[in-house]
């Protein structure tokens, strides 16, 4: 389930070669449309690649000239049934505190 359905996350500074290339690569990820990335500063972009509807917390957000897109934060709902991921039966185990009780055993 979760390989074919996962949270994509691409940022970059400054102007990277071939940038540009990337445009038409997301929009399967859910980017509205093929975005003109031809002299951007950077971008900071949040995607998701799956077979849900398309999601409200999916954006784009570009910068001109010597502009940083500064930091981005976005709320993330995981584990909703649009992703068509079951949630998981038990909690995951949480290797952290099993380190612990044998350290203190």
């Amino acid at each position: 389930c979760f390989l074919s359905r996962s949270i994509v996350l691409l940022a970059s500074r400054g102007q990277p070669a071939g940038i540009a290339g990337v445009a038409q690569y997301l929009v399967p990820l859910g980017a509205a449309k093929v975005a003109d990335l031809q002299g951007r500063a950077s971008l900071a972009f949040f995607g998701f690649q799956g077979s849900s509807p398309l999601q409200p917390w999916v954006s784009l957000v570009l910068s001109r000239g010597e502009e940083a897109v500064g930091m981005q934060e976005r709320y993330i709902p995981l584990s909703l049934v649009e992703y068509a991921c079951p949630p998981p039966s038990e909690p995951p185990a949480r290797k952290d505190l099993e380190l612990l009780r044998k350290a203190l055993s």
